[in-house]
């Protein structure tokens, strides 16, 4: 048949209206299948976290940090039983000094105590050397036993050898002074020597470098001229055992540590260096070192790959030993800003340290470098590495005017007892808020972001870095710090692990406005004819339903005409 000239297309079968309404009933019946096939299947997983248990938990944090409740105990204690010693001691303990002050979840709480026969004869012993005092003071101390929480000991003697007051802090929980038989009576002298004592103890230890669970620790030799060393070699592995392990397992429990080393070639300090024919030195200005880590490009930095996936490693400290050429030797660093003063190493906060290792190579009979080669520089990281957590300079002596000296007494193991105290609370503090915020921050970006996932496995890390912080907080209280930073490290790595799972960065870095812009192009210019065909088809169902309906009209009218006829 032909319509209006042409063919009719309703003679084709895929015009009929039963082949038409099939096919797009299979199209609509389609989409109603397979849309919730692809809801479920792209729908995001969402566990319930433990919000309002962190929220909570970090105003009980904040308000132990503020409050500063833990109470260690001082056990003040007067050698010599001198009545205006203890006249004078005792009504200071009981008013101005029977709370120190507070900070870093510590206050100290003093009590006198009666001297035992052996810490009398510390201090009754002809001579009253420091190095003396200290060894058998180490040497009581070690032989006590102690339940509980360890005591710090002021030990307090009145002596006629010595013109004003000595206070000496030496490497466990204790401290002495010697003070003047006739500054006895004195009571400002009392108030001067407990607020000095308190300073010291509740020193707030701020480290500079970042607060970590753990850090990358690399020593790098650094060769000017390698012609000059050919097969260059040293023992470091024996010196970093010798000089800086010792002190890195002390505060192992604040950090786990990893070593590494290398040898490097054709290295500069950044500057020219100037010849000083006064001192017949090499000199290096310290303005001229600011580039030093532009004029050496290398990679120092280390990756690791896990599944594939390229990460970045803990926070490394640099410490690099540089040996300059025959032509520049013997090398000096010169501070502008100290004098002038010469020195051999100088720092980078943040970065690490460099320290220059002046040695002749054609006035030596091998190109190795021994553990005593190498002890200077050793000595000088270790300063620095103490710098790094905020410890101050060993062996440093403090002119207190014309009240007395205050000194410190070194350890074996690079840090003192009561360093180690204190770095102790400043990673408890600082990890423990760390972890908090991590988790507080968490929270924030999944109520932001639906679309992020939250599976079982990151609510369960979640949950557990929780209780681990609540533990920690249980342990704050009995004073076991060590314990409580083990709990909070490991609050905050897995806080960590948990913020920056491949799931959730993922979903922060392509939401679902960026699966739509993917997936439009895909499926409007098919959706679009399907949509357009449905309401032709409903407009027609209308308009052939319409047609039938005005035919039955007609027909009943003209049923109707006959009837009247």
């Amino acid at each position: 048949r032909r319509v209006h000239g042409g063919i009719d297309p309703s003679i084709f079968f895929f015009f009929m209206l039963s082949v038409r309404a099939l096919i797009l009933l299979n199209f609509v019946a389609f989409s109603l299948v397979g849309v919730p096939v692809w809801w479920y299947f792209t729908s995001v997983e969402r566990s319930e976290l433990p919000a309002e248990e962190i929220h909570n938990f970090a105003d009980q944090w904040a308000d132990m940090l503020r409050e500063s409740s833990t109470t260690q105990f001082v056990d003040v204690v007067m050698i010599h039983d001198n009545d205006l010693l203890r006249q004078n001691m005792l009504p200071l303990l009981k008013t101005q000094f029977a709370r120190g002050r507070g900070t870093g979840f510590l206050t100290l709480q003093y009590e006198v105590r009666v001297p035992h026969a052996d810490e009398v004869r510390i201090f009754t012993a002809p001579s009253l050397e420091h190095e003396a005092i200290n060894k058998a003071i180490n040497k009581l101390q070690s032989q006590l036993t102690v339940n509980g929480p360890r005591r710090h000991t002021l030990y307090v003697a009145s002596s006629k050898t010595v013109s004003s007051v000595l206070l000496n802090f030496g490497s466990r929980l204790a401290a002495w002074a010697l003070v003047p038989t006739e500054r006895v009576p004195d009571v400002r002298t009392f108030v001067r020597l407990l607020a000095e004592v308190q300073a010291v103890w509740l020193k707030e230890v701020k480290p500079v470098v970042k607060a970590s669970p753990s850090y990358n620790v690399a020593f790098s030799l650094i060769v000017a001229e390698p012609k000059e060393w050919p097969g260059v070699s040293w023992e470091i592995s024996g010196a970093v055992n010798r000089y800086i392990r010792p002190f890195l397992n002390q505060i192992q429990h604040a950090a786990q540590f990893s070593i590494e080393s290398q040898i490097l070639y054709f290295g500069s300090l950044g500057g020219d260096p100037k010849f000083d024919s006064a001192r017949q030195v090499y000199v290096v200005r310290s303005d001229a070192l600011e580039q030093f880590r532009g004029a050496n490009d290398w990679n120092l930095e280390s990756f690791s790959t896990v599944l594939g996936v390229k990460t970045v490693p803990p926070p490394t400290i640099h410490f690099m030993t540089y040996i300059p050429s025959g032509k520049n030797y013997p090398l000096y660093l010169q501070d502008k800003r100290d004098n002038g003063r010469l020195s051999v190493g100088f720092s980078m906060p943040g970065w690490g340290a460099v320290a220059v290792l002046n040695r002749n190579a054609s006035l030596l009979q091998s190109h190795m470098l021994t553990q005593l080669d190498l002890e200077p520089t050793m000595q000088y990281f270790l300063g620095q590495l103490r710098h790094a957590f905020g410890l101050p300079a060993m062996n440093q002596d403090v002119n207190l005017g014309p009240y007395g000296t205050m000194s410190f007494s070194a350890s074996r193991n690079g840090i003192s007892e009561w360093e180690r105290s204190a770095l102790t609370r400043a990673y408890l503090q600082r990890m423990g808020s760390g972890a908090i915020e991590m988790l507080q921050s968490l929270l924030s970006m999944i109520e932001k972001l639906p679309q992020i996932k939250v599976d079982s496995l990151n609510r369960q890390k979640v949950e557990d870095s929780l209780q681990a912080l609540q533990t920690a907080f249980e342990d704050i209280t009995r004073r076991d710090f060590d314990s409580a930073l083990n709990r909070v490290r490991i609050s905050y790595e897995l806080a960590t692990d948990v913020f920056y799972s491949p799931d959730m960065v993922a979903q922060v870095y392509f939401p679902d406005d960026f699966k739509y812009a993917v997936y439009m192009p895909l499926f409007f210019p098919i959706a679009l004819p399907l949509v357009m065909v449905l309401l032709k088809e409903v407009k027609r169902y209308f308009q052939k339903r319409q047609k039938a309906t005005n035919i039955v009209r007609q027909n009943s009218a003209l049923q109707s005409m006959l009837k009247r006829d």
